[in-house]
């Protein structure tokens, strides 16, 4: 309380006031525009007194329009008397047409801490933004290039293209391609003009506006239950992992966007294949598998950049301890530099990866009543590093936030009703995340976006 007095000491004028304050049993200082008030004890009346006695030759400042910075008005009552004093900026009181300068800001603080209303702390919780429903049967698998978001949708037979572009976060539903091959097993990739769509055959589709038209369908015999599809950080190369042939599907990118097969990749450490992911450098392929036998492993493929043709590097297998590593049955895969991150149908696992060099880290094996993790369809690291998981069995959308424990991360929420959720994606900023389940598509905002929404940033 005594650094709040102090604001009103640099008053020389406050004479009588502080004359009869001294003698006073109690007195009130009221922030007028909260209209909160302190009460003030008779000792506290005559320590004001003294302050003011004490400052009262601070020198004063010619009246001049008051520009920017935060004004408020402080009321002094004592008895049935009041004086008005206007705190300017954080150095100057206004008071009877004159400005004065403290010669003691401490007060400051004290200020804003008892009477200036406080901006309501962020929640940091993810929000639903809106909900898209009556296009989708089932979004099995979503995707997005700079301005667009991609739903895979093998229950019609289409894939929808929603412009996400759009004030408050929301989006705008576009178009619907149709083609009978849609079905099954999907996979997407995308880029600003091409999206690469892997089902029953892999095909190449240019969207410009809100025209989607097929420009190559390519049939392949391994071509079987596609559950990945990345492109190399150059762009020059695409990679398929088709689960149920066990094999890596790789093209060669042409300038047209379309494709031109380069390798099939198989090895007896892809036991049903269920995730990519490629460091910035694209030399290093990571894969991982959701067989549940002893070959199923964590594996490492070397790039050749030039061919984009693949050779085995490396292995993570723990025939006695791939449950406890989350190495059996991985559902989902994701890349935060140097750190992999691998789902499973009820666990968490952290691996470090640095070339073909694979190191555990950490596995999360929640209990059977918390939910967030039972049938973890998909993961996706956000570019503040936050991991987002979809759990198809609780539909849930939760979120891990990082930290200083041993795995680096903690759980940070989740939104919960997310019926048979299933796929997901995160704008590049961050702010947003798509999530695809059964007859719907949903739009989440972020802990750390704003409210109201902003609309999305385009790269």
């Amino acid at each position: 309380m005594i650094a709040v007095l102090c604001a009103l000491a640099a008053l020389a004028d406050l004479t009588p006031a502080r004359d009869a304050i001294s003698n006073a049993e109690k007195g009130k200082l009221t922030f007028r525009m909260t209209r909160h008030t302190v009460e003030l004890s008779g000792d506290e009346c005559r320590a004001l007194a003294e302050l003011i006695r004490l400052e009262g030759e601070a020198s004063d400042i010619p009246s001049a329009p008051i520009g920017t910075g935060h004004i408020f008005d402080l009321v002094l009552q004592v008895g049935k008397g009041q004086e008005v004093v206007r705190l300017v900026g954080q150095r100057s009181l206004q008071h009877n047409g004159k400005r004065q300068r403290l010669s003691d800001t401490r007060f400051h603080d004290a200020l804003y801490r008892r009477f200036v209303p406080k901006e309501p702390e962020p929640e940091h919780k993810a929000r639903l933004v809106q909900t898209i429903e009556g296009k989708v049967d089932v979004a099995s698998a979503v995707n997005l290039d700079s301005g667009r978001l991609f739903v895979a949708d093998p229950g019609r037979h289409s894939l929808h293209s929603i412009n996400r572009s759009w004030a408050g976060g929301r989006t705008l539903y576009l178009t619907e391609f149709k083609d009978d091959r849609i079905k099954g097993y999907t996979a997407l990739a995308a880029t600003k003009t091409i999206v690469y769509l892997a089902a029953e055959s892999l095909m190449v589709l240019q969207h410009s506006g809100a025209e989607v038209k097929l420009l190559q369908a390519i049939e392949h015999d391994d071509l079987r239950q596609p559950k990945a599809a990345a492109l190399t950080p150059d762009g020059r190369h695409l990679i398929v992992a088709c689960r149920d042939s066990s094999r890596l599907l790789v093209y060669r990118v042409s300038k047209d966007g379309t494709l031109a097969h380069a390798q099939t990749v198989a090895h007896e450490t892809l036991a049903h294949p269920t995730g990519l992911a490629i460091p910035d450098s694209g030399r290093f392929i990571y894969v991982c598998n959701g067989g549940t036998n002893e070959k199923s492993a964590l594996a490492v493929f070397e790039r050749d950049v030039a061919l984009g043709t693949l050779s085995f590097a490396a292995a993570a297998i723990e025939h006695n301890n791939m449950e406890a590593q989350g190495l059996r049955g991985a559902t989902a895969m994701e890349l935060d530099g140097e750190r992999l991150l691998l789902t499973t149908s009820g666990s968490l696992a952290f691996w470090h990866a640095v070339g073909d060099k694979l190191t555990f880290i950490h596995c999360w094996h929640p209990r059977q009543e918390e939910k967030g993790l039972h049938n973890a369809k998909d993961l996706k690291v956000d570019a503040a590093g936050r991991v987002w998981i979809a759990a198809s069995d609780d539909g849930t959308l939760s979120w891990y936030e990082r930290d200083q424990s041993e795995a680096g991360y903690e759980l940070g929420g989740s939104i919960e009703g997310l019926n048979e959720i299933q796929s997901l994606a995160v704008s590049p900023d961050g702010m947003y995340v798509y999530a695809g389940g059964r007859e719907k598509v949903w739009v989440i905002a972020g802990p750390d976006t704003p409210n109201p929404f902003p609309t999305p940033k385009m790269p």
